[in-house]
């Protein structure tokens, strides 16, 4: 399982390796005036879809879809258009999707939602978190959307040359998502958060387009004295160097615990249980104040948790070695150091990526001024 996790991480890396445009040896067809090539693959899961897809342009300004508000943690990227290059699924403050494309000639996005969506219905919630997986097998990218309040979960599925919102059926308050095949039959799976309780596991069914509620997948009781997170609000599946994914919850330290958390995956159910997890050291910023777990990352066998302050809104890297709890000697950098934001008022972006660059890079949409473009050219050691 671990080959293969690591063999789709590869894949991705050599298809954008060439640039954003694939192969140098494809020949180029045009569609209304756009380059055509080979399609880019889609990775195994949700980690790969982000973290390993090599991708540079990461940053959607604030007026890319003209007269709306984007919702920054909303995007995420895949080949929607099939055209070998990455495209943008956007979400705006009024509850509507979009598509975007890199138009090379002027090196902007621009909006060529309609081209995808038709006439069919681009209506969403109050979206939280996006996530870029294939989970009707098809070998295109879709969307799963995460919602907070009372609405249900949310998929934009590829159909045909287009997309076709479907509800999920999945009721949590929802802030974050992970995505990936954890019983083996070859359909993806989800980890959920849901505000103010434990995280939930969905199975996929067949079709991966509906999903059951597994409660023995996880199992989060106390054990040995072990205390989970409070409040968790992130969730990750990462590969792991047993030969298959991790679980890691991010949340708010209860008393006397940790609020990071890894769960070695197990070979039969429940595949994530307290019994088998790490507490990761609590992180402090400058001023003493417990860090909130924003990001993470799998590079050179070291996990890099990127954490913002509770009360500064600093923000920190610090790298683990894999399965393990104890942190590499003083972070990476320190928002003071190396990702100071401007006086504009902003704020930090709070979801970041691994790019065919080698540096940690700002993974949002709706960047004003100085918010994204900190985050650059950051090199891990």
């Amino acid at each position: 399982m671990n080959y293969q996790i690591f063999a789709v991480i590869l894949s991705v890396f050599a298809l954008v390796s060439c640039g954003p445009s694939g192969s140098a040896g494809d020949s180029v067809t045009y569609v209304d005036g756009w380059p055509i090539y080979t399609a880019l693959s889609v990775g195994a899961n949700s980690y790969a879809n982000k973290n390993a897809a090599g991708l540079t342009r990461t940053q959607v300004p604030i007026d890319a879809v003209s007269g709306k508000t984007l919702v920054p943690t909303s995007v995420t990227f895949g080949d929607f258009f099939q055209e070998g290059q990455y495209s943008v699924f956007v979400v705006s403050t009024d509850n509507k999707a979009y598509f975007l494309r890199w138009r090379s000639s002027t090196s902007t996005w621009v909006d060529d939602s309609a081209r995808l969506f038709g006439t069919g219905s681009r209506d969403t919630c109050n979206a939280t978190f996006a996530i870029t997986a294939d989970f009707n097998a098809d070998s295109k990218p879709d969307v799963f959307l995460s919602c907070s309040g009372s609405s249900n979960q949310l998929i934009f599925v590829s159909s045909g040359s287009g997309y076709v919102r479907t509800d999920t059926q999945i009721a949590v308050d929802g802030n974050r998502a992970a995505a990936a095949d954890l019983n083996g039959d070859g359909i993806l799976d989800v980890v959920l958060t849901n505000r103010n309780a434990v995280p939930q596991i969905w199975k996929g069914n067949t079709g991966g387009l509906t999903f059951t509620y597994q409660a023995g997948w996880l199992v989060t009781t106390n054990c040995s004295g072990f205390t989970l997170p409070t409040s968790i609000d992130t969730v990750f599946l990462l590969p792991a160097s047993t030969g298959s994914v991790d679980l890691i919850l991010g949340g708010v330290a209860a008393v006397g615990g940790q609020p990071y958390v890894q769960m070695q995956k197990q070979s039969s159910t429940p595949y994530f249980t307290t019994c088998q997890a790490k507490g990761f050291q609590q992180i402090y910023d400058s001023s003493n104040a417990v860090a909130a777990l924003r990001d993470i990352f799998f590079q050179n066998s070291k996990f890099y948790l990127l954490t913002q302050s509770a009360s500064t809104s600093q923000i920190q890297l610090s790298s683990y070695t894999i399965n393990g709890d104890a942190p590499l000697p003083s972070p990476v950098f320190s928002a003071t150091q190396r990702l100071n934001e401007s006086a504009s008022g902003v704020g930090l972006a709070q979801q970041y990526k691994y790019n065919s660059a080698g540096y940690f890079q700002s993974f949002e949409a709706g960047c004003a001024l100085n918010r994204c473009a900190t985050s650059a050219r950051i090199t891990p050691p």
